[in-house]
């Protein structure tokens, strides 16, 4: 019995080293393993439009930056490649023809779902409420 005890905590010795060494290593490792985008919506004059920057653990997409800069006010439905953003900060989609939300990364319009539309560090994310135009 003392045996097993003794296999016992030299099996478990290890695995409770708390050294600043490996606390600083997870520390960097979450660091590098993030990145910084700067977030913009633009309401066309519904309400006061917001930035901020915000930081997102990579890998990062439009939707879960937006997320992050508006939490609990944006509604959406579907996932990944059939999320659509229903409303942002109380501010509808109003339909086909009409002002809906579309968002640009470093200005390029997006042209997928920002479900999977990925992000990098620095980016820079835009929604704007108006006019769908694929042309851009």
């Amino acid at each position: 019995m003392l045996v097993l005890l003794a296999i016992a905590l030299l099996l478990a010795g290890p695995g409770c080293d708390t050294t600043p060494t490996q606390t600083t290593s997870t520390t960097k490792n979450s660091v590098a393993n993030s990145i910084a985008v700067t977030v913009r919506i633009d309401f066309q004059g519904r309400k006061e439009n917001i930035e901020k920057v915000v930081t997102l653990p990579a890998p990062a997409t439009v939707f879960s930056a937006l997320i992050a800069a508006l939490p609990n006010e944006v509604e959406s439905t579907g996932e990944g490649e059939t999320l659509f953003i229903k409303s942002i900060g109380q501010v509808a989609n109003e339909g086909a023809g009409k002002d809906n939300w579309t968002y640009r990364v470093n200005q390029k319009l997006g042209k997928t779902s920002c479900g999977i539309s990925p992000l990098a560090n620095q980016d820079q994310v835009e929604w704007t409420l108006g006019k769908y135009d694929p042309a851009e």
